[in-house]
């Protein structure tokens, strides 16, 4: 069974490395996972199993009044995809999302990355958008968007 929960300043290294692994290019530094770690605005969320060893994590983004919760990173080591953990990971930002009374989760995508891009349009995610150039190595990225109701905010 997955466990998820808040990463902490003891966790900086393990979460970049998997950056590192799951990434090629515009990565987060160690110096930014810390400073996002330490952010009101953004919550940092480890997945792990349960002998402790983490596989992976994700990275939400909240301005302050704003009623959509982005999805500013999402990693899963590739043994461990198509395991859950990503799907895991991903329920609980939109759990979140609408605990903070968020009404959206939106996120980008590197246009070339089909396998993320399927994953997201499977779990009810829509494209909204698209930035040329959005990458450091000039890639296109695909906007996407899912909306959070609450029954209970309904």
């Amino acid at each position: 069974m997955l466990k998820l929960s808040e990463a902490t300043i003891e966790d900086v290294n393990i979460l970049a490395d998997i950056e590192k692994t799951v990434f090629e290019y515009d990565l987060i530094s160690i110096k930014q996972m810390r400073y996002l770690i330490k952010s009101s605005t953004a919550q940092v969320v480890k997945a792990q199993l349960p002998d402790d060893t983490t596989v992976g994590y994700m990275v939400l983004l909240r301005r302050s009044n704003s009623s959509i919760l982005r999805l500013y990173s999402i990693g899963v080591l590739q043994e461990y995809r198509n395991s859950g953990a990503g799907r895991h990971l991903l329920q609980s930002a939109e759990q979140l999302c609408d605990n903070t009374g968020c009404d959206a989760l939106h996120l980008e995508v590197q246009m070339q990355n089909k396998e993320a891009l399927v994953f997201y349009l499977a779990a009810g995610f829509s494209l909204y958008g698209r930035k040329n150039g959005y990458y450091t190595d000039g890639s296109t990225a695909l906007l996407l968007r899912k909306h959070v109701y609450s029954e209970v905010r309904a």
